[in-house]
């Protein structure tokens, strides 16, 4: 059997340049993210950004497993740091101690 997700959402998938609210000088763009337990989905649309005109993002997550979600939070927060902050050679060690311990658990 395989499993559904929670909610069916019925209709092709939007682009996000036909749906803009262009009327505000800051248009916004919210992403609801449904039982997507790895961050691949927003980081495929934070690296697609660069084709679309400049916009905020708001990401919304529904997740069952917070475990997944808070090592997720901690991935992108080391890949999205400032060079300034933190060197590649404190990254990668910071990144290989994260990675391995949640593969401890």
């Amino acid at each position: 059997m395989v499993p559904q997700p929670a909610v069916i959402l019925p209709g092709p998938p939007v682009d996000p340049d036909s749906q803009a609210d262009t009327v505000h000088s800051n248009p916004e763009l919210d992403v609801l993210l449904l039982g997507s337990v790895d961050g691949r989905h927003l980081l495929r649309t934070l690296s697609r950004a660069k084709f679309w005109p400049r916009r905020r993002f708001n990401f919304f997550v529904l997740e069952n497993n917070l475990e997944a979600v808070a090592r997720h939070m901690l991935i992108f927060s080391l890949a999205l740091e400032e060079p300034e902050k933190m060197g590649l050679q404190e990254r990668s060690e910071t990144f290989l101690e994260v990675w391995g311990n949640a593969l401890l658990r």
